[in-house]
């Protein structure tokens, strides 16, 4: 029976409340309805969104308008309508947003670096702030994307966002798939569930949509990545232990954000949650400040730049021992992998003060590596080193 009910609902599963279809408000468009593109879908074959969901709607009138995720070199990146697919010389409207998905768009920009919908209106169609426009979720539909905090081993591989998507009825799959925001030339990951009522069911992180091998896996029959809370176990080459279980990774989600920490009673869109669940929970004695975005900063922290390197083990350690939680690195310092060493090796004991949660970590850029996609590179290589997948504060080094 167990069986019988798993296979009706993974027949099914997208169209149980998921947040496959959008609704666009405005004045240039009245009200439309947008659904998902499927992922496998030869319309998306030559359009580079990194990894993002397209859009598609044939209009009150019978016109196809998409939207769609475009970028650019410069690292500028936009959410666009408009009526034909992965066109970027021009547009419908637009806004200037690297934001996971469209409707993620106000929980990802703060009070100064807002931005606003641009539609060009009669009678001259000049390009206007476009207030009237709004994107949210169909009405009953659940935004069930989710964040996975992945094992210090894929820090820069398996960690990111996974976005639910549509996968066409003819594909040999027939369970949810979430497919990895990525960036830029990375290989891409997929989330998703696989297995019987004899063996069991469970979740897989893999290249390869259902694969029955992957890199990480949570044994857990859930049709929904945001409902998985059982621990991850990730692929190793030794054949007499093939599975090692890591218990810093896990599922993040507004769902779960809610339900297993208690902060709020109301779902939480997931960039407001990750972003308060990384805000530090214990504020140090001495006090903080607070930074624009709302994040907290101690007040006072430890600068790295004068400690000789063979010396920074030894004094990082003391430091996160006698309660300091703030510890201003940098790239050029050539400390960043000393500190995740540290928090590494001190992971499984029972002190507090050396959990990456409890700090606070601000690292910087060298000049000779500013742009957007050398200084996107340096970020990764810096997460990679303090074996983290979020940074604090991210600084010019020497700025002008």
């Amino acid at each position: 029976m167990l069986w019988l009910l798993v296979t009706l609902l993974a027949s099914s599963w997208q169209f149980i409340n998921a947040c496959n279809v959008l609704e666009v408000v405005g004045r240039a468009y009245g009200s439309l309805m947008f659904h998902q593109i499927e992922i496998d879908s030869p319309l998306l074959q030559n359009l580079f969104n990194s990894g993002r969901p397209s859009y598609v709607s044939h209009g009150n009138d019978g016109e196809t308008l998409y939207l769609y995720h475009i970028s650019f070199a410069s690292g500028e990146g936009r959410w666009v309508i408009n009526d034909v697919l992965g066109e970027t010389d021009r547009a419908r409207s637009y806004i200037t947003s690297w934001a996971i998905l469209p409707f993620y768009v106000p929980f990802t920009h703060d009070e100064l670096s807002s931005k606003e919908w641009m539609t060009p209106f009669p009678p001259d169609y000049s390009w206007e702030i476009d207030d009237s426009l709004s994107i949210a979720c169909a009405a009953g539909a659940l935004d069930r994307t989710v964040f996975f905090d992945s094992s210090k081993k894929y820090v820069n591989k398996l960690s990111g966002y996974y976005v639910e998507r549509l996968i066409s009825s003819n594909h040999e799959h027939r369970g949810p798939i979430y497919s990895q925001i990525k960036f830029y030339d990375t290989p891409s990951h997929y989330m998703y569930i696989i297995g019987d009522e004899a063996s069991g069911y469970h979740w897989l992180i893999s290249n390869e949509i259902g694969a029955d091998a992957g890199l990480a896996m949570a044994r857990y029959s859930s049709l929904f990545a945001d409902e998985v809370t059982s621990e991850w176990l990730f692929a190793t080459d030794d054949p007499e232990s093939p599975w090692n279980l890591d218990i810093d990774a896990s599922i993040i989600s507004s769902f779960l954000f809610d339900s297993r920490r208690g902060y709020t009673d109301a779902v939480t869109p997931l960039p407001q949650a990750l972003h308060q669940m990384r805000s530090i929970r214990k504020i140090p004695s001495q006090g903080y400040y607070q930074m624009r975005n709302g994040v907290p900063i101690p007040a006072v922290g430890l600068g790295t730049g004068g400690i000789l390197r063979e010396e920074s083990k030894e004094v990082f350690t003391t430091a996160l021992s006698i309660g300091y939680q703030l510890f201003d690195l940098a790239r050029e310092y050539g400390n960043e992998h000393i500190m995740g060493y540290i928090l590494d090796n001190h992971g499984l004991v029972s002190d507090e003060r050396f959990l990456r949660k409890n700090n606070f970590f601000e690292t910087k850029v060298w000049p000779t590596n500013l742009g957007f996609i050398p200084t996107t590179r340096e970020i990764y290589v810096s997460m990679a080193e303090l074996f983290t997948n979020y940074i604090d504060l991210y600084l010019l080094h020497w700025p002008e």
